[in-house]
């Protein structure tokens, strides 16, 4: 028979609740869009109406998953509650970040320095990949989870551990994906403007660079801010957990 924890399943039930909440909201916002739909200056709340619907999903699938892992089985599946503590633990153990992987997350830095510059020059010299509406508000949005993720992995370089910087990547992934819906219902990009930069030789290689594309790529990470925020959360919980000095029954 299964038995249900209430410490570690409250906080998988909440979350099932706020995503709950969330998608009743969007079946009225859905409703709403539909009208909307029919005045061109209102099309972004469609956008707003599906970030809504997707994080609603996320959270209901995040916390019926915290739910069913918070259930204590006294007799059955011990192999799944073994994986668990061994997941957990191996988790603990990679806590400490290696030399290499200290390398790697001030490589990571410099490559994220890199490609902001990229997206600066283009602004700076007005190569018309920015449109008119790259307002201040767009450019925080574009620039700052980029400039946020570049502090996190010095950070973690600094300190040589994962899980204290857990909370700030969640954080930062949730950012991006605000960012990114915002960005998708605004739109002030001309994808067909990427290579402006790049020599007439190279230019050729950027033949699938277009609106389209540029819009879906905006899309996907907007949900896989979402989904990395939640895993971050989870895993931080996880680990905290287990360093704790007390354990669930």
């Amino acid at each position: 028979m299964i038995r249900v924890v209430f410490g570690r399943s409250f906080a998988g039930l909440l979350v099932f609740l706020i995503g709950l909440g969330l998608f009743i909201l969007w079946i009225f916002l859905a409703l709403l869009s539909f009208f909307f739909f029919f005045i061109p200056a209102l099309h972004g709340f469609f956008y707003l109406t599906l970030g809504i619907l997707l994080v609603s999903l996320v959270f209901i699938a995040a916390g019926a998953l915290t739910m069913v892992l918070g259930a204590k089985i006294p007799s059955g599946p011990r192999r799944v509650e073994a994986w668990s503590r061994g997941w957990a633990r191996r988790q603990v153990r990679t806590d400490q970040l290696e030399s290499s992987e200290k390398v790697g997350d001030l490589f990571a830095a410099v490559l994220m320095l890199l490609i902001l510059a990229f997206f600066v020059q283009n602004q700076i010299r007005n190569t018309g990949f920015f449109t008119e509406r790259f307002g201040v508000l767009e450019q925080v949005l574009f620039y700052g989870p980029g400039l946020i993720s570049v502090l996190v992995s010095l950070s973690r370089a600094a300190y040589g551990r994962r899980n204290a910087l857990r909370p700030y990547e969640a954080m930062n992934f949730l950012f991006v994906s605000v960012a990114s819906f915002w960005l998708l219902s605004i739109f002030p990009f001309s994808f067909n403007q990427l290579d402006a930069l790049f020599p007439l030789s190279v230019r050729p290689f950027f033949f699938w660079s277009n609106n389209t594309v540029g819009a879906l790529l905006i899309l996907l990470a907007g949900i896989a801010g979402l989904v990395s925020a939640l895993y971050k959360l989870i895993v931080y919980s996880i680990v905290r957990a287990e360093n704790a000095p007390y354990r669930y029954p």
